[in-house]
Formats: C-alpha cells, sequence, structure tokens
C-alpha cells in the first residue's frame, strides 16, 4: 500500500518493505551540519552523515531489491522520488564546494542509481538548480555559517 508522503512518514511499497521518509530528513540535516563546520566538529558530522546515508541506502532496498533502479520509469513511480530529488539533487555542488562526495556510486549505489535516474526525466533536468548558482549558494552560506560560529 502505498500512502501520499504528506500525510504520513512512512511510505510503503505493495511488499510492505518501507522507507521512511524521516531518513531523508535526517540526512539532510546532517549535510548541514556538515556545511556549518569545520575541523573535527565536521569530521564527526561528516561520519554521521554517512552513517544516515548508509541507512537511506539499506531502506531503499526494499523498494527496489536489485540493488539499482533500471530506468526513469521505474523510480518515477515512488513516491519517494521527489524528496530525493529535493535533498540530493546538488550532490557535486556539494561535492565542489567540501571535497565530500555526499553521493558516491561505491558507497551508495542505490541512492546515486536513483539520482542518475530522477536527472533522467526532462522535467527534472528543466527544473534544477544551474550548478554555478548553487555552488555559489553553498559558499556563501558555508562562509556565513563560520563566521556566525565563530563569532
Amino acid at each position: 500500500m502505498k500512502t501520499h508522503f504528506y500525510s504520513t512518514i512512512t511510505i510503503y511499497n505493495s511488499s510492505a518493505n518501507k522507507v521512511k521518509k524521516s531518513q531523508c530528513v535526517q540526512v539532510f540535516w546532517a549535510l548541514a551540519v556538515v556545511v556549518k563546520t569545520s575541523g573535527e566538529a565536521q569530521e564527526k558530522a561528516i561520519k554521521e552523515m554517512f552513517e544516515k546515508l548508509i541507512l537511506l541506502e539499506e531502506g531503499l532496498k526494499g523498494l527496489f531489491p536489485d540493488g539499482y533502479v533500471a530506468s526513469a520509469d521505474e523510480f518515477s513511480k515512488n513516491v519517494l522520488e521527489w524528496i530525493m530529488f529535493a535533498f540530493f539533487s546538488s550532490y557535486e555542488a556539494v561535492h565542489e564546494v567540501l571535497g565530500i562526495n555526499v553521493i558516491d556510486p561505491e558507497k551508495t549505489p542505490l541512492l546515486f542509481s536513483c539520482i542518475t535516474a530522477l536527472m533522467e526525466i526532462p522535467e527534472v533536468k528543466e527544473s534544477c538548480y544551474p550548478h554555478e548558482k548553487m555552488v555559489a549558494f553553498l559558499k556563501s552560506l558555508r562562509e556565513y555559517a563560520l563566521k556566525t560560529t565563530t563569532a
């Protein structure tokens, strides 16, 4: 049974496996901590973020038991798609700003294939924020966050 993601925090597929939307949110907030910190605090935040990414990857295996998303059509049938797109579509900008591979085809192959499949959808490509602007935004956000935490 699938339910609308606004009405519940748990999304079920027909085989009764579940992926919690809250896992995506937890990864997002963990990434926010990575952006706002430096040094040892950032290293700890990165470790915690990757732990949450691995949990999300494990949860996705319930939706995609083969371990990958074969096509955009397969992925676009799941409610989770837009949540994931909102959180992870700028992973390349995060890499450029922080030097961290948040979405890695080796560490999180299923999450990587989900994002890759989403980027094949023309409407998704058109709605993406330009890479250069996302990099500039993340750089300014990081600079501001680091200033305010040290001030």
